[in-house]
This record gives C-alpha cells, sequence and structure tokens, in this order.
C-alpha cells in the first residue's frame, strides 16, 4: 500500500501535473511537521530521540536497509 502511493508520489513529479493549492499545502504540511520536530527536541530531547531511534528502526527493518 505504501508502495503504491510512493508510485504515485514519484508520477506526479515525474509527469509535473499538480496545482498551486496542491503545492502549498504539501509545503504547509511539511514546514509544520518540521516545526513540530524542532518544538519536540526543545521540550523532550531525550523522547524525541529515543522516538527517532525506534522510528528508523521500524523504518529500516520493514525496507532492508
Amino acid at each position: 500500500m505504501l508502495k503504491k502511493y510512493l508510485d504515485s508520489a514519484v508520477d506526479i513529479i515525474k509527469e509535473e501535473k499538480g496545482s498551486l493549492p496542491e503545492l502549498t499545502t504539501v509545503l504547509g504540511l511539511a514546514i509544520v511537521a518540521a516545526l513540530v520536530v524542532v518544538a519536540l527536541m526543545v521540550l523532550a530531547p531525550q523522547t524525541t530521540r529515543d522516538f527517532w531511534n525506534a522510528a528508523t528502526s521500524w523504518i529500516r527493518g520493514q525496507f532492508g536497509f
């Protein structure tokens, strides 16, 4: 299922299709996500580090990195 979404995103990038509202939505969500991560790193650095390590370990295990 994740592969389907990633393939769809790659197709959109390759074909350069989309609209300005879609672009601003994606960029806005990326900025909000980055701000949340930075806030968590400031407010709870150890918890954020532990979560990051667990998440990246899970991703490596799922995709065989």
